[in-house]
Formats: C-alpha cells, structure tokens, sequence
C-alpha cells in the first residue's frame, strides 16, 4: 500500500473479519457459540488479514472494521497512535452510541481490546478505557439507507483519524440532487475497481455481460 510520508499508517479490514464474532443484545437468529470461542475467530479472522497483507499490528495508526449488520454498513475505527474509538455512520438517526447499533461497538471493542493485549498492553489499557464516539458529520443523512455502504467506502477512504477537522469527504453538507449525483458518482467509481479488481475471479464474466448489455 503506498503513501505519503505524513499520512497515518491505515489499515482496512473486510466484513469478513467480524463475521460470526460479535454478541449482540438482540440477535436476528439464534447464536449457539459462546463468547470466548468467537473472540477465538476474531483473532483467527484478524491474524488471517494482517499476515495476508505483512502488515505488524503495532505498526498500524488507524484500523477500519466495516461492519455489515441488519442491512446497514457502517465502519469503527480505532485509532491507535492518539487513542480513540469512533463510529462513522453515514444516517443521523439515533445519535446515542448504543441507540441502534445492537452493542455491535461494544462488542467489537471488547474483542480488539483482548487481542491487543498481546501485541501491546499499554494501548489495550488506553483502549478499554476509551469512549465509543459516533462522528457527527455535517454531511450524514435523514434515514439514508440505500446508499450506506457507498458511505462507509468514502469514509475509510477519506478518513485520517483526525475526527472532523480538516476532513473532506467530497459530499456537499446538504441532502437533496447535489449530494444524490455526488453518490452515483461514487458508485459508479467504487463499481469500477471492483469490477476491474485483480483479485475478482469474476472479471471477465462480468465485462462479457456488460459488453453485452451495452450492444442493446
């Protein structure tokens, strides 16, 4: 991964890495694995993506975890170099931290507290005494939820770690047609590296289909 010299060192995790390991207040469907063995995934998950990439915890700044839950994609990022743990969430309703996140953060944080307690006991000290912290952008919606996860790709895109100073995400403060081209605009770009993606073993299927579709 490159980048500038004074840029934090950002590290983004997939949904994947969360998937099956967080213990929620209202589970959607019944959850038969206790939390010790899912906090055993999470640090499965986590080896797993950090050693894929070569990448040392303790060398990491900012980490990302997207979260994919009930239909909504938002991200929690902690910040390990000045110690914080935000959410960033594209939709204004619910403005407490466990209002509508169904202790998804709590429980996320709880996880990566005890795995950092073997990388780095004095950051997992400072980290579970942390506060979660929603990020209350100028630019979040009124119940926005279809284009949430376009949101949540811009925000780890973007996102320095220096809460809302000096962060530009590229979208207009305003709901309205500004801000809906604004994300099509991102959609069609996030669409495209998807598509064209190395690692999508899909490519070439999905370029015949769009050849075709575009021939009509």
């Amino acid at each position: 991964m490159y980048r500038s010299p004074d840029s934090p060192h950002r590290f983004f995790c997939n949904t994947m890495t969360t998937m099956g390991t967080l213990t929620v207040t209202n589970p959607v469907r019944s959850d038969s694995m206790d939390k010790t063995m899912k906090f055993v995934r999470f640090c499965s998950n986590l080896d797993f993506v950090l050693h894929r990439h070569n990448v040392n915890i303790n060398d990491v700044d900012l980490i990302f975890f997207p979260i994919h839950y009930v239909e909504h994609f938002y991200v929690v990022c902690f910040n390990l170099k000045n110690i914080a743990v935000e959410i960033i969430y594209n939709n204004k309703i619910g403005e407490a931290a466990t209002s509508i996140y169904d202790s998804v953060p709590e429980s996320l944080k709880d996880n990566f507290v005890e795995y950092m307690a073997k990388f780095n006991e004095r950051k997992s000290r400072k980290l579970r005494n942390a506060r979660i912290v929603r990020l209350q952008m100028k630019w979040r919606t009124n119940g926005n939820n279809k284009d949430c996860g376009v949101f949540a790709m811009n925000h780890m895109e973007t996102y320095m770690g220096n809460g809302l100073r000096n962060w530009d995400c590229k979208f207009t403060r305003e709901e309205g047609n500004e801000q809906k081209k604004q994300l099509e605009k991102a959609r069609q770009i996030y669409a495209a590296k998807i598509i064209y993606s190395r690692i999508n073993y899909l490519k070439d299927r999905m370029l015949i289909e769009i050849k075709s579709a575009c021939e009509k």
